[in-house]
Formats: C-alpha cells, structure tokens, sequence
C-alpha cells in the first residue's frame, strides 16, 4: 500500500503553455494505521525478545566485517594510488571521521532490519516494503548497546538526507534493485548513447550556468562511501579491473559492471563503486536505511570554509580577517592555498601541488577550483575593505563580517539570477514564496543525488579559449584533478571568459565522452569513471522510487501506461524509454527527468520541481533573508575578483541586446 502525503499547498508554474502544480514535498513518515489488518496481526504478534535478537544478530554480523576486511587487506584488495580513477572516486566522496562511526551504527540497525524481514516477513508473505513501514514505527530495545549509540548521534553535527518518497528497496530496506528488473546502469548509459547521436547546444545560456550547478551542490551535498572498520577505502574490482570474486567482496560493493569485455566507455569491466554511509534515524528505531550527507543544507558557503571549526581555521591567516591564499601578490592575482595534507585533496605522488578548501573535491576540475577562488578572492577583498573603514576590528570581527557578506552575494546571485534561469521566472519566484508547512533545512536525496546534478548532460569536452596566455582549447579530460592548470596568474580569467561566451550542450540524455569515459579521473590516468552510471547507481543506493512517483506529484497527474508520458517526454526519447525499462514505473528517477522536455528554464517538469521545493525550504530557514539584497550583482562579482574586461548583464547567459555586455570599469576597482 502507496504512503500519501499531507495536503499540500500548491505553487504554479508553466510548462508547454499549459498549468502545472508544483508542490510543497513534506518528509517521508510511518503510520501503522496504513498496513493491512492482516499483515498487522502477524506483525504485532512478534516477541519482544525477537527484537533484541535481531539486534544481537545485527552487532554479531557487523563484527564479522573486521575479520573479513582483515583478509581484504592481507591479500592486496585495496584501493591505492596505483589505481588513480579509484582513488579519485575516493576523494569524491571521503567520509571524516565522525561519520564513519555512525555509519558503524547504522550498519548495525540495517542488519538486524534484514535477519527480521527473512525471519518474520517473507515466510508469512508480507510485502516488505510493508515490513519496512511497520519496522520504521519500532523502537530500538532501550536496554541494547546500539540504542544507547543512537541517542548519543548529535543531529548537529551529523546530517541525514530526507525522502521525498518511500523508500525502493528489493527488501524494503537496503538491497537495491538490479536486474532483471532494473537495467544494470552502465548497460543503460551504452544503450543511450548508441541511441543519441545529436548533440544540440542551448544558444541562450553559457557554461557558468553549469559551474554553479556543481558548485552549489558541493555546498548543500555529499554523498560519502562506506570505508572499512580502520577508515580505509573500500576495492571492489580485481587489480585488472574485473569483478572481484564472492568471496573477496565487502558487504559494500555494488560495483558498475559492464560487458565481459572491456568497452570503448571505460575500457574497463568493473568500475568501482561502495555504498553511501549511513545514519540512524532521529527517533532510533528500525527501519529503511537512512543515508548521510556530509554537508549541512544550508548556503553557507561551506565548500570554500569548510564545516568544522579545524577545517575552517585551516583556511585562516588569522590577520584582518584574510583567507589565506597561493600566487600572485594582489589579490586578483591570488589562488587557492596549497594544500598541507596532500591525502586529502591531491591524487599522484606526494609531491604533486594541489589546492585546498572547506570541500575534498576542490580539484575535480578547473570550473570548480575557479569559483572556490572567485570566491576566495570576494572574501579577501571585503575583509581588506573593512579593515580600512574599521581600523580597531580584530582579525575574529573582521573574519566574521567578511564571512557573512561573501555569503550574502552568493545567495542574492543565487536567487535573483541562478534559479530564475535554471528555472525560469516564474517558478522561481515561488522559491520565496509563503509555504503552508514548517519543516526543517535538510537536502533530499533526490535533490542531492540526482536533481541537481543535471549539470553533468551539459558539461563540455573541450572549451575555447580566447586570451594571449592561453589561446586554442581546454581539453576538460586532461584536467581532471590536476591543478598544473593553474601555473600563469591569467588562466583564471582566461578560462572564465571561454565559459561567459561558450554555449553548454542541452539538458537531456544525452552526454558528452567526458562523463561516459573521462569524469573522475587523474591527470596520469587513461581510465576514468562512467559517472552517467555512476549517477544511476546512486539512486538506486539511497533507494530512489521510480521517476513516474515524481511526475505524478510534481505535475498533479497520474501515470497509468506509457501513453500517459507523452505530454511530458518526447517521441524519440519515449521510445528510448521503452526499449531500455520493462514497465513505466521502472524508469530511474534521473533518467526520465532528464528525459523531459524543457519547461520555461532548463529543465523538465520533474526536477524543476525538486530544485524547486529544495530551494523554497532553504529560504525558508535562512536566517538572514531580510538582508536579502536585490542589487547583489554576479557582474560585480566576477569583475572585481578577475581581471576580465566585460561579463553579460546576467551571467549565466551569453551576451545579446536584451542581456548586454558590462564593461568592468563600471565597477571601479
């Protein structure tokens, strides 16, 4: 039996000239008032004791993990610098340490979850997802040890990712879905690109827009692996790149696999992927698995600071407030600092230079350590301004002001230019408006693992450049975590300007080579990760329900067939559709969104949507929307902290008469 939500409040939107609802999504919750009487009973009638038992059963086969990674380790199955495209995968997503001891704890919950399904659920044929309903109402034993864990989790410093809908589990509560149900991802992403040979631009807008897409989401999520007992990475491939042996497998692993052979995608047969960390959920009961997110869901600029108090003293100077900073000696001149701990954010031999930030994945790409500096340099620059107009600040007053205004322009940018362009107008709009439900900052895992990364179908693989000191193309492939980019002081304006005046491809799904073979990966690697696959695979991780849960919600509608999709998706990519999924509600969240047709902004109905709700709910919690400032300009931005001589009124979109060029001057110094 389907969960249903509370009455929402409905915000308008346009799509296709015609009316769609956008709703106001509240949290996933359990109501044992929803199970079948029948199953009730059988379900009630379970010993407390069995309970206790589960959780016995839980803590005894988490314990047989140590044993095991203890075997991992002796024969070699690790992951290491040898292996660059896994290790950068690693730093993709690199749990700290808190994180990995409450990951222990769930992982406990979770199989104490699966001995009561296969011992009390399916000999008596009860659905397991409604087993998983009914377990999410059951409290821990208090009298257990693992009870006594749960409470101490502070929920301040550990985040959990929310559900938009129930959980799609094969057991209800952790097994993910494969085949033959559901395509094996990378499969699909071969399907899709024999399939999609058109590679259309979007002629109004501009890389930027697809920057700030993965920069925003470097702020409000990450989705982190699950590591061994002792916090190293977990391998889930052969040396060679084949699939692991059963008995060499970690609990972990759900690896991407391929055909036998080696494919033109990534050359390899098995590309690694490990589970996403877990938590406990706030009220310590059983239940589905609740997934982590190593960032806080606030727009806090968290990816530049950092969250913690040592991870931002790190990036201090402690003198008027200033950041520190690598290069040249003004400040439009400056990059990040290099980094100390080499383990953290670089991939290669330990005396390669990398930069750091609040966020491990500073170096994925160019577009990325860019604005960490963009807005490095803003940081500075403000801090200097004040300390010039308040000469008795100390270094903490002055930090902090300075702190807080980068992050103002950054939000303002955010809402006033940003989402009415991935969004449109409209829809936009609505992210401030009034919203009838209260409910707490947090990221959903459809927004952070799936919605917001629609970026990834307009990234490019090369990008023109038109500056003295770098003219000719960016090969993106050759500058996956390699800050050699980075040598001459002009790159950063350089490459800016190539992104202001460069078109991205179209969202849909189609992708460019550099996601299907060269995303995450070193510069001294020929492999890289199929990180369209990789996107797939996510989902199904967190247990993502089927895409048409979605549309049904976010365009106030029903999905009885096939038929019923085609006001939403087009013929060729409906077609698509059909050959790859069994049944309609088969359909990954992320496939069937980013198949959608355009409404007034980039996107589909779908994942308009979700970014939608996600951006009303952070609004909505921020606690200095008041400061809001309507003038806060990314022309400025990008002007005073670069050394480019004109950017677009609005820049997310290339220059035209109704966005025309500002000449930076405009600005003063």
């Amino acid at each position: 039996m389907p969960l249903f939500f509370a009455t929402v409040i409905l915000l308008f939107g346009v799509v296709n000239c015609r009316q769609v609802y956008i709703p106001e999504f509240t949290p996933v919750t359990y109501d044992v008032n929803k199970i079948p009487s029948n199953d009730w009973v059988k379900l009630d009638s379970i010993p407390e004791a069995d309970y206790q038992q589960a959780i016995n059963l839980g803590i005894s086969s988490v314990n047989q993990d140590i044993s095991l990674e203890h075997n991992l380790r002796t024969r070699g199955i690790l992951v290491d610098d040898s292996k660059d495209d896994d290790y950068v995968q690693y730093l993709e997503s690199k749990p700290n340490k808190r994180t990995r001891q409450v990951d222990v704890i769930a992982k406990k919950v979770i199989r104490s979850n699966k001995y009561f399904v296969n011992k009390h659920c399916l000999p008596e044929n009860i659905d397991p997802a409604i087993c998983a309903q009914f377990l999410a109402t059951k409290p821990l034993p208090e009298d257990s040890t693992v009870h006594k864990e749960c409470q101490e989790v502070d929920d301040r410093t550990i985040y959990a990712y929310t559900r938009l809908m129930p959980a799609r589990y094969k057991d209800g509560i952790y097994q993910m879905y494969a085949e033959p149900m559901l395509p094996l991802p990378r499969r699909l992403t071969k399907h899709i690109d024999n399939s999609l040979q058109a590679d259309h631009s979007d002629p109004e807008f501009n890389l930027l827009v697809m920057q700030w897409a993965q920069f925003i989401e470097h702020d409000l999520s990450k989705p982190v692996s699950t590591t061994m007992h002792n916090g190293d990475p977990i391998e889930c491939c052969t040396s060679d790149d084949t699939t692991l042996l059963p008995r060499n497998k970690h609990p972990a692993c759900a690896p991407l696999e391929g055909d036998e052979t080696r494919d033109e995608y990534t050359h390899v047969s098995c590309q690694n992927y490990v589970r996403n960390a877990k938590t406990v959920n706030g009220n310590c009961t059983f239940g589905p698995a609740v997934m982590v997110n190593q960032e806080n869901g606030k727009l806090d600029l968290s990816q530049l600071y950092g969250l913690s108090a040592e991870t931002q003293a790190e990036m201090r100077t402690f003198r008027d407030g200033q950041l520190k900073s690598s290069g040249g000696p003004e400040i439009k001149t400056t990059m990040l600092p290099l980094a100390t701990d080499i383990s953290k954010y670089c991939v290669g031999p330990d005396n390669r230079e990398c930069y750091m930030a609040g966020d491990s994945r500073v170096n994925s790409n160019p577009f990325i350590t860019q604005l960490n500096t963009i807005f490095l340099r803003s940081h500075n620059i403000i801090a200097k301004q004040l300390k010039k107009q308040n000469p008795s600040y100390s270094d903490e007053k002055l930090f902090r002001l300075a702190k807080k205004r980068n992050i103002e322009k950054y939000v303002a940018i955010i809402y006033q230019s940003w989402l009415p362009t991935v969004l449109g107008e409209p829809l936009a709009i609505t992210t401030r408006g009034v919203r009838s439900v209260h409910i707490e900052t947090t990221v959903s895992s459809e927004f952070g693992v799936a919605a917001i990364r629609f970026y990834h179908s307009m990234m490019p693989d090369r990008i023109q450049l038109n500056k003295t000191c770098m003219s000719g193309s960016l090969d993106l492939s050759k500058h996956m975590y390699n800050s050699d980019f980075w040598k001459q002081d002009c790159k950063l304006s350089s490459l800016l300007d190539g992104m202001l005046n460069s078109n991205p491809h179209k969202v849909d799904l189609y992708y460019k080579p550099i996601v299907l073979k060269n995303c995450l990966k070193s510069k001294d690697s020929d492999k890289g990760i199929n990180c369209m696959a990789l996107d797939i695979q996510r989902g199904r991780d967190h247990g993502l329900a089927g895409y048409t849960k979605y549309l049904e919600k976010c365009a106030n509608t029903e999905i009885r067939n096939w038929k019923s999709l085609e006001t939403y998706i087009g013929t060729n990519e409906l077609n698509l559709l059909k050959s790859m999924y069994r049944n309609v509600d088969d359909i990954d969240l992320i496939i069937g969104a980013m198949s959608e047709k355009q409404t007034n902004g980039l996107l589909g109905v779908t994942f308009s949507c979700i970014i939608a709700d996600q951006f009303s709910k952070i609004w909505h919690e921020m606690p200095n929307r008041s400061d809001f400032n309507e003038n806060e300009s990314g022309a400025e931005l990008l002007c005073r902290t670069t050394n480019i001589d004109a950017v677009p009124k609005n820049i997310f979109k290339v220059d035209s008469e109704r966005n025309p060029l500002i000449n930076c001057s405009t600005f003063g110094n």
